[in-house]
């Protein structure tokens, strides 16, 4: 069995180069789905336990996405806009879970987009015109990568004056 890595022992260049590693194979909606969330969330640990004096605590337990994301936004760690994002990934994922079809509609999609920047709406548009089977995973492939600038700019020294 695979054993993920401790991503606080990790350069933000080598969380980037493993999660592309992990979002890039093609697979099926639901599959992007969880395993997008579950990068999220890992992201969210690695957030909040450089910020806590004993973290086994509070972590060592399984503990809900929704918690981790009050205990990150609380710290200060991420974003409103973030928040709202993981929020709504954490909806579709629920959602999806209880339906019988497969998809998602383009609204749904939408919810992700708080956090894009112009070339990642750019990216999406082009994708959901050409190859509509892809438009799921790179939505989903898109969000993580903006989560994963949080943690490079946790890291990063402070900017001089």
């Amino acid at each position: 069995m695979y054993q993920y890595p401790s991503l606080n022992s990790l350069s933000a260049e080598e969380i980037d180069y493993w999660a592309t590693w992990q979002m890039t194979e093609e697979r099926p909606e639901m599959e992007t789905i969880l395993k997008g969330h579950l990068l999220i969330e890992t992201i969210l640990e690695q957030l909040i336990l450089p910020k806590l004096v004993n973290p086994d605590s509070l972590l060592k337990k399984n503990r809900s996405f929704d918690l981790k994301l009050d205990i990150a936004h609380a710290l200060g760690v991420l974003p409103d806009r973030h928040r709202e994002v993981a929020k709504a990934l954490n909806g579709l994922r629920n959602n999806f879970a209880h339906r019988l079809n497969d998809g998602f509609n383009l609204e749904e999609l939408n919810s992700l987009k708080g956090i894009w920047n112009g070339a990642h709406r750019a990216d999406f548009e082009e994708v959901r015109t050409k190859n509509p089977k892809q438009t799921t995973h790179t939505a989903i492939v898109i969000t993580v990568a903006t989560f994963l600038g949080l943690l490079a700019s946790d890291r990063s020294p402070p900017a001089e004056d």
